[in-house]
């Protein structure tokens, strides 16, 4: 795979990061490549670089790197950089095609973002509501923690396996969930399941409007004639 996205992640075990690569690919089957996902690579005993589908949006990229950040089934405190370059049409058009390094800081308290800085040191805030903003970070675009030795060979390759994806799949793996944190895909799910509750409620009030309407002029029709 000739790729040109890579993921370097510190402070967790080779279980852990397949487990949560799994369960990421899980939930976004659909979206995916059909060709192999990723490659994983071990620096040391608990640092390893991973190698991504360069067929992989600039938004799922994003995703991506949120969830290793703060997995649903897992509790771990990881360092996690990611590396990629500047192609969806949503990111600001002064670093399209530019080398981007995507993170998220230490102090985060929001859950649902990611930071990214190009080469130049322009940094930029990636809510997933997608209202961009330009930020000032002490961070420095750094891409030598993704090095490899020219014959490194992955631990394991992820490929895309079919997978039928619901709400049983998903609160199963909310049961699963050791971390209290508030993330993007629990947010998705709670606001899927409120659109479905609200518009089935609605459903029922405008039947038994329908319903009064109905008979309060077959009665006057009645009492008319």
């Amino acid at each position: 795979m000739n790729s040109h996205q890579k993921i370097w992640i510190n402070q967790v075990s080779q279980e852990e990061l397949i487990k949560a690569l799994d369960d990421w690919t899980l939930m976004y089957t659909g979206q995916l490549p059909a060709d192999d996902l990723f490659f994983i690579f071990q620096k040391n005993k608990n640092e390893f670089v991973i190698k991504v589908n360069n067929l992989l949006s600039n938004e799922l990229f994003f995703f991506l790197v949120n969830y290793l950040k703060y997995p649903i089934a897992l509790n771990y405190n990881v360092e996690i950089r990611g590396f990629t370059q500047a192609k969806d049409d949503f990111l600001p058009k002064n670093i399209q095609g530019q080398k981007i390094m995507v993170f998220i800081p230490k102090d985060d308290d929001e859950f649902d973002y990611v930071l990214i800085i190009n080469e130049k040191n322009q940094s930029f805030k990636i809510p997933f509501d997608f209202n961009i903003k330009k930020v000032k970070t002490n961070e420095q675009f750094n891409d030598d923690i993704i090095l490899l030795n020219e014959n490194s060979i992955p631990l394991k390759i992820v490929s895309l396996e079919k997978k039928k994806v619901n709400s049983q799949t998903i609160l199963e793996a909310l049961k699963k969930s050791r971390t209290t944190k508030p993330q993007k895909e629990l947010k998705r799910f709670y606001v899927f399941n409120g659109i479905f509750i609200i518009a089935f409620l609605i459903g029922i009030l405008l039947y038994y409007v329908g319903t009064f309407i109905y008979e309060f002029y077959y009665v006057l029709g009645i009492l008319y004639f």
